[in-house]
């Protein structure tokens, strides 16, 4: 695996898992008030996206054209 797409793995799951527990306690310490509440929104779906760029940059690049996968004559 390339150095660099370990590094920015590793960061965004290690984003994501800081972000949720922010969120988390602040939604904790709070749940009744809408800022925490939308504090708890804001940083879970951040956490989301942290989580699907970090499983996007590991697919397998295919091309997106199909008749680029047939040999050329």
């Amino acid at each position: 695996m390339d150095t660099q797409l370990l590094v920015l793995t590793i960061g965004h799951a290690i984003s994501a898992v800081l972000l949720f527990a922010v969120g988390s306690f602040v939604l904790v310490k709070g749940q009744r008030r809408i800022e925490n509440i939308l504090f708890f929104s804001l940083t879970f779906f951040t956490a989301a996206f942290n989580v699907y760029a970090g499983i996007g940059i590991n697919l397998p690049r295919y091309p997106s054209v199909p008749g680029r996968l047939r040999a050329k004559k």
